[in-house]
């Protein structure tokens, strides 16, 4: 199947707010042209959006288009893409990245982000915008949001793999509010076309009450199964950040009733983990796939492994810590008998974590709420984020 993948360099946001310039950062370089700032890029974003002036967006999207046609110049000529129909926007990603070259910029989690999309899989090359014959397999994306703390090249190749389905039930949702409500967004290199209704098999359907969730050795298996399917052991690529595979941390979605997936890490041990996979944890459908560190690098994950997976793992490095108590009432010591931990890691795009593969332990000291993230930082709540952040 034609696969085709954009040497685009990856930039991590450098503040919160930043996932535009970032993104306007990546696909500017990518174009053989000396990037500004993120700094820059976001004052001339966030100060070029005058569709949607109520909504109070970080980097809007007529803001990054405007940025772009400042700093590419006559090298691309980038266009604001908005449709009521996510397959039919997906499809002008591809177009994007297959007739011009020019890596897009897509607007997910409804209005909350922006990532770069890298690269795709599909059965056969599009002949059009519209066309919608062929089949897309998995989209390439670069999400600039990463931890501070996380070790290693940022990141080391390949792009996060995603799953068409799992782009369109999850990633590619629309707009809450304001101009651009119920539509997809996106920022490329188009074509002019029409918006036209496309017809896609829908994201899976409501799972029953009665389902059970797969056992973690279920999950192992099922990951394996998915890597197999996409072809991704087969791709160089991808190969050498594969090992073995590491003991799966299940999370809970916290915005979407009763949706669980596994975290499936697979590397040389479980101190060197070199790429993690989401699989659906009803059904074992593989989601998505993302590389952290190289084989010889202990990364983010190593630490996961050793000081996070386990409930009484969560205890120990919680115990006799101190932390602050709701409506000022000073700080408490957090003893192992008074600590309870929720059974599943928790996760939900928010301000604190704007990546499914960042959850948080959900702690309970007495009647304060906390919220570890994997790399230790501690939280008393989870906050949405703001338009384009």
């Amino acid at each position: 199947m034609p696969t085709k993948i954009l040497p685009v360099p990856y930039h991590r946001q450098q503040g919160l707010g930043y996932c535009g310039p970032a993104c306007l950062q990546m696909v500017i370089e990518a174009l053989g042209i000396t990037s500004r700032h993120q700094d820059d890029l976001y004052v001339d974003a966030h100060g070029h959006g005058q569709q949607d002036p109520k909504a109070k967006w970080y980097s809007p999207p007529d803001g990054l288009e405007w940025t772009l046609d400042v700093d590419v110049g006559r090298k691309a000529d980038y266009d604001i893409c908005s449709l009521n129909y996510e397959a039919a926007l997906t499809r002008r990603l591809v177009w994007s990245l297959f007739k011009a070259s020019v890596a897009p910029i897509a607007l997910v989690y409804g209005y909350t982000r922006w990532v770069v999309v890298v690269g795709y899989d599909i059965d056969r090359n599009p002949t059009g915008p519209t066309d919608a014959g062929y089949k897309i397999q998995a989209l390439e994306i670069h999400d600039p949001w990463r931890t501070a703390k996380e070790a290693g090249p940022q990141p080391p190749p390949p792009p996060r793999h995603v799953s068409y389905r799992e782009w369109l039930r999850t990633y590619l949702q629309r707009v809450p509010s304001g101009y651009w409500l119920g539509k997809v967004v996106a920022v490329g290199v188009f074509g002019s076309a029409d918006q036209v209704a496309v017809d896609e098999p829908p994201p899976t359907a409501p799972r029953s009450d009665d389902k059970e969730i797969l056992s973690p050795d279920a999950a192992q298996k099922a990951a394996l199964k998915g890597l197999e399917q996409q072809g991704l052991f087969e791709r160089e690529d991808w190969r050498a950040l594969f090992g073995s595979t590491q003991t799966p941390l299940l999370v809970q979605r916290l915005d979407v009733v009763d949706d669980y997936y596994y975290l499936v890490p697979f590397g040389q041990s479980d101190r060197r983990v070199g790429a993690v996979v989401r699989v659906d944890a009803f059904s074992g459908e593989y989601l998505e796939a993302s590389a952290f560190a190289t084989t010889g690098e202990e990364g983010l994950w190593g630490s996961v492994l050793r000081e996070w997976r386990s409930e009484d793992d969560a205890r120990r490095q919680i115990a006799g810590r101190k932390f602050e108590l709701p409506q000022r009432g000073g700080r408490v010591l957090a003893r192992p008998e008074g600590i309870g931990i929720h059974p599943s890691f928790v996760w939900k795009p928010c301000v604190e974590s704007l990546s499914p593969y960042y959850p948080f332990r959900l702690v309970t000291i007495g009647d304060a709420r906390r919220y570890v993230r994997i790399d230790g930082e501690v939280f008393d709540g989870l906050h949405e984020g703001g338009p384009g952040m």
